[in-house]
């Protein structure tokens, strides 16, 4: 007998098949997915930290010249710092990269955060020395998150 088409038992075992595999490849695509977006936002991250680093080196005039008693833990806002905004470091030509940033309208560039989608334009980086030690000290930057 010459049949066409798939009977009810032949569909559902097709449905089975199909099922099983999306419960075990949807959660490994989305563990690529984010762990992609943190990899982006670490990497963003260290390109602002290098920036900044960049723009202590031309303005070391700016740089508080002690570091006074610091928490390093304590990532809160800081007088032994210089403390230029994200933003300032894109408009002033230390922070680059097209991967980075998305172009707006007349505002110029603006960083965004991969993970959230937000503006990281207003975040402020703190640029000071690692220690009082004139001979070996080095510039050293976070980003001060509030």
């Amino acid at each position: 007998m010459n049949r066409k088409g798939m009977t009810l038992v032949e569909l559902l075992a097709v449905i089975a098949i199909m099922s099983i595999l999306t419960i075990l490849v949807v959660p490994s695509i989305i563990n690529i997915r984010n762990e992609t977006l943190v990899n982006d936002y670490n990497n963003r991250v260290e390109m602002i930290k290098n920036a900044a680093i960049e723009w202590g080196n031309d303005n070391l005039n700016l740089i508080p010249k002690t570091v006074s008693e610091y928490n390093e833990e304590d990532k809160s806002l800081n007088v032994s710092c210089a403390h230029p905004t994200v933003a300032y470091l894109i408009e002033s030509g230390y922070l680059k990269g097209a991967s980075s940033t998305k172009d707006t309208d007349e505002e110029g560039r603006v960083m965004i955060n991969p993970i959230t989608g937000e503006d990281m334009n207003g975040l402020l980086v703190c640029i000071r020395y690692d220690s009082n030690d004139l001979l070996n000290r080095k510039l050293v930057s976070y980003i001060i998150e509030e």
